[in-house]
């Protein structure tokens, strides 16, 4: 089946990065090349791209994302960081998805801040404190609500692509993995799961 993404910002994301995958295409690729290109083609969503080598990745790259609320006066609304290991690396489709998944996640925060004018979110479920300090912090993350609902997006979307996409996105397994089930945010996130995916049966959940 023909994957669309459910959301108008995706969608158009959606296109921009395969639009670039097939002027950039895959093997060896200049990062200072591929960091102009998508951020000239996401200017139009105030999508800032920063890329930054980091010695010892070799083949590996990886990319995290981050929503900037407007009263910090930054031109551009969403910023994804691309850490990679030399001035040219093998590039593949993973990365495009990888990209791509975080966008969601990122514009689903930028939903949220504007959904409720900008006000400062509710705090996270407290169950969190009776784990031991090194993983509150994890936790207390992973239980915000604004967390557990774009990460909701994320999987729903990976799921709406294909089954298989499942082992590639490790968000479900970080969450089955740390919050007990059967508690309030581990309803929470599921309930959402089925709500994003357009009531998609599970095939992993």
């Amino acid at each position: 089946m023909l994957y669309v993404p459910s959301t108008r910002n995706a969608r158009i994301a959606y296109k921009k990065l395969e639009k670039i995958a097939l002027k950039v295409g895959y093997g060896k690729v200049d990062y200072k090349i591929l960091s102009r290109m998508l951020n000239r083609e996401f200017k139009s969503m105030k999508v800032r791209f920063r890329f930054k080598r980091v010695d010892g990745l070799d083949d590996y790259i990886s990319a995290t994302g981050y929503y900037i609320p407007p009263h910090f006066g930054d031109d551009h609304r969403y910023e994804v960081q691309v850490f990679y290991g030399g001035k040219t690396q093998k590039l593949r489709r993973k990365f495009y998805t990888e990209i791509y998944f975080i966008l969601v996640h990122e514009f689903r925060h930028g939903y949220q801040y504007r959904a409720r004018k900008f006000r400062h979110r509710r705090p996270p479920d407290k169950s969190f404190l009776h784990a031991s300090k090194p993983f509150q912090e994890e936790i207390r993350y992973l239980m915000d609500y604004d967390e557990i609902d774009a990460y909701a997006m994320e999987i729903a979307e990976s799921r709406r692509m294909g089954c298989e996409l499942v082992y590639r996105q490790a968000n479900y397994q970080v969450y089955k993995d740390t919050i007990p089930k059967m508690t309030k945010p581990w309803k929470k996130l599921m309930k959402k799961i089925y709500k994003y995916s357009g009531g998609i049966k599970s095939c992993y959940l």
